[in-house]
């Protein structure tokens, strides 16, 4: 399996996952045509500081059962309502509901492929 595959699955997986851990509004963008520094985001919204928490701890098992380290450049900034973990091809964005509507990255994005989208997503 190529990396790219690999990736692209992991991608799908941990969206997939978010999405069953209570994330909403959760999708995974294939952004390797259109970006120089990711090949793919994952975002959901938590709706609680607390839930975004357990997100990003669900996160981390997953991360460091397939190896996929964030770099220690990760944001984590508790008070902000985003959590950002860089894994170099993949980014994923745990985010509250207002900074997901400030940041409104799929419109940011929307060229990208959509890999998995959240029956609970409303775009």
């Amino acid at each position: 399996m190529s990396d790219n595959n690999k990736f692209r699955e992991h991608a799908y997986a941990i969206a997939q996952l978010l999405d069953e851990q209570g994330g909403e509004e959760t999708c995974a963008l294939d952004l390797s045509p259109n970006c120089g520094f990711t090949d793919y985001f994952v975002i959901t919204t938590a709706d609680s500081a607390g839930r975004l928490r357990g997100l990003a701890r669900r996160l981390r098992d997953y991360l460091s059962e397939y190896d996929l380290e964030p770099s220690q450049r990760h944001k984590r900034l508790e008070d902000s309502g985003w959590t950002l973990f860089d894994c170099g091809p993949i980014v994923v964005h745990l985010m509250s509901r207002e900074m997901r509507s400030f940041y409104d990255l799929e419109r940011l994005w929307f060229e990208a492929r959509v890999l998995f989208q959240s029956s609970s997503s409303s775009s």
